[in-house]
């Protein structure tokens, strides 16, 4: 992914978002995080989602969005956080990647890891720093 890419979803795309970054949490892995980020050109947001597993970009999470800024900042903030250079960011939107997102969970562990996610207030702990969220 490059910034080219971001600008260009964001700009032309139907959803006016792109998503560049989605992985399961790894202590409470009925979870998954989604980072997207939206706005247009010079006034860039980013939103975090907490999503149930079973519920991947189904609108039933946890939202958290970012006050607006500039793309580079925003990038060097996510580099920081994903633990990659923006070059080997996977679009997620592109590849529509949540069908492995699966699992077969008793209600003893959907109530432990519901309050475990809770216990982070609702992801808001585990959202990247240097941002306002809002």
């Amino acid at each position: 992914m490059d910034p080219k890419e971001i600008e260009s979803y964001v700009s032309l795309g139907s959803r006016r978002t792109v998503c560049v970054y989605r992985e399961r949490l790894t202590d409470i892995n009925l979870y998954v995080i989604s980072v997207y980020i939206s706005g247009k050109p010079g006034n860039y947001c980013v939103s975090v989602e907490f999503d149930p597993i079973t519920m991947v970009d189904e609108g039933e999470g946890w939202k958290w969005r970012s006050e607006p800024m500039k793309l580079e900042p925003i990038i060097g903030l996510l580099e920081e956080f994903i633990g990659k250079d923006i070059a080997e960011w996977e679009n997620a939107t592109r590849s529509a990647r949540s069908e492995y997102f699966t699992c077969d969970a008793d209600d003893r562990e959907n109530k432990e890891q519901d309050a475990a996610f809770a216990a982070i207030r609702f992801g808001e702990e585990r959202l990247p720093r240097g941002f306002v969220w809002r």
